[in-house]
């Protein structure tokens, strides 16, 4: 599709269908594909939404560029928010691709008054980024957990918090399971708000930089 003012390529595929080619009219469907994942109707005006994880999942082969960001399995960004944060990871210039968690109920407010806020990074992000970290630290702490430091752009202060890897079905994924609820609390975090975390090579403690969009700017 010509005159596409974003930072990615659409394409309309026409679909002949085996069963019912010499009986159906024409069928379209657009698609929108991203190095192998494909959702349906992505068009303007609509929302991005992640199936298995980014803006696509950087394959394998020889030469392949790495995404700009990275999201959680289902995410939605709406195409504001999408300009939003290519424009601030374009602003980052970071050498890996940032993680971006869209901030929602569970992230910010205590549930049932004994369950912390939590955040999770999702599956993808976890086993191309964090999995080193982790059997680095395992092996030398003999930990399940994984201690991370939080840094806030624009901030002297630091929040220490702790990672633990999880399993749902058949994907691992890291699960905060302390400090969170600090910087979410000070930092005045928001449904809507959107985090950015970049991760910071070698440095020990694992150590991520975490810019915030208002959801009042997107």
């Amino acid at each position: 599709m010509t005159n596409v003012k974003r930072r990615r390529f659409m394409m309309t595929a026409h679909l002949l269908h085996k069963v019912n080619i010499e009986h159906s009219p024409d069928r379209r469907t657009d698609i929108h594909s991203h190095h192998g994942r494909t959702s349906t109707k992505v068009a303007d005006g609509e929302e991005y939404c992640s199936e298995d994880e980014e803006y696509g999942v950087p394959d394998d082969s020889k030469g392949a560029s790495e995404p700009p960001f990275m999201l959680a399995v289902r995410a939605c960004l709406t195409p504001e928010q999408e300009k939003k944060v290519l424009e601030k990871v374009e602003e980052i210039q970071s050498d890996l691709p940032l993680f971006v968690a869209i901030i929602n109920k569970s992230n910010v407010h205590q549930r049932g008054g004994h369950i912390s806020p939590v955040i999770n990074f999702g599956s993808q992000y976890t086993d191309r980024y964090l999995g080193e970290n982790f059997a680095a630290s395992h092996h030398r702490e003999k930990s399940s957990a994984v201690n991370l430091v939080l840094q806030r752009e624009g901030k002297s202060g630091s929040w220490p918090i702790k990672l633990r890897l999880s399993m749902r079905l058949t994907s691992r994924y890291f699960r905060v399971i302390k400090g969170w609820p600090s910087f979410a609390r000070e930092n005045r975090l928001r449904e809507g708000d959107l985090c950015l975390f970049k991760l910071m090579k070698n440095e020990e403690p694992l150590k991520m930089f975490v810019y915030i969009i208002r959801r009042d700017k997107c």
